[in-house]
């Protein structure tokens, strides 16, 4: 076992100067300078890189590994960090995956957050359980929970949004503090600023950036203001129009809601259905 450690030791160090640090202290390993150089109860940690967890005092099962990665961990456990500057202010926060030059960069007490890609959820502070995957995705979050982003710069500029779904190039990407919407598709959604509980799929859906509550599918469809159903290929509804539906161009509607109100009927009154008529009397 002995001989194990000192191979791997020395196989380690093949990859640093040849004035680079190793630490073998309280179960913790660390390669490179000052790495758990203010270490005191903290144990079962590896870090490998200079600087990296240069900080840590009492946490425990972290892995660092990159220029300055988790740098900042006073008592953060059970963290992985790879890349240069990953994780770089993380000080409590638990549980975390980053994966990617700075990503995670900015979390500090966050929970749970998984971060793959460049920059991937850069300025999140203490967000919880949220999941980003490619360049720049949730870049800006600072305290959203549960959002999901898999695509270069798909949520890039939420901040405190949360529950939000989006899958595509650039999808959900101006998003800054709405909720509960999911976005399917290249640049799905992507003036969307505020609205909330919107459900997209299709590439180039063109959406208010404040309107909530719509339903729109197909390429290019395009929907205004509140509860509206847009479905087909490069179809929409009037601006200023709420509460209708247009489907295939052939079918629409007015006068209900494609959400249920808490309160109302689940059968809306004056609810109206025309083919080929777009305000149906």
């Amino acid at each position: 076992m002995k001989t194990t450690i000192f191979t791997t030791t020395l196989l380690y160090l093949s990859f640093f100067p040849v004035n680079a640090q190793v630490v073998n202290t309280n179960t913790n390993v660390g390669v490179g300078q000052s790495v758990l150089s203010s270490n005191t109860t903290g144990s079962r940690n590896i870090a490998m890189g200079d600087l990296s967890l240069s900080r840590n005092t009492i946490g425990y099962n972290n892995n660092a590994l990159g220029y300055q990665s988790l740098y900042s961990n006073l008592e953060g456990y059970c963290n992985v960090a790879i890349g240069s500057y990953s994780m770089y202010l993380n000080q409590t926060g638990i549980q975390n995956t980053a994966i990617g030059y700075k990503s995670l960069y900015s979390n500090m007490q966050g929970q749970s957050n998984v971060a793959l890609g460049y920059q991937t959820m850069f300025s999140i502070t203490n967000g919880i359980d949220n999941t980003a995957i490619g360049t720049k995705a949730l870049m800006n979050g600072i305290t959203g929970d549960r959002n999901t982003a898999v695509g270069r710069s798909a949520l890039e500029s939420s901040v405190d949004g949360y529950n939000n779904n989006a899958f595509g190039y650039h999808a959900l990407y101006s998003l800054t503090s709405g909720s509960e919407n999911t976005a399917i598709g290249y640049k799905s959604a992507e003036n969307l600023t505020t609205g909330s509980q919107y459900c997209t799929l299709g590439a180039y859906n063109s959406l208010s950036p404040s309107s909530s509550y719509n339903i729109v599918i197909g390429y290019k469809a395009t929907s205004y203001n509140d509860n509206n159903i847009v479905i087909g290929q490069r179809i929409a509804l009037p601006q200023g129009v709420s509460n209708a539906m247009n489907i295939g161009g052939v079918l629409f509607g007015t006068g209900f809601y494609s959400r249920f109100q808490s309160g109302a009927s689940t059968d809306p009154a004056n609810g109206k259905i025309g083919i080929n008529v777009v305000n149906p009397t």
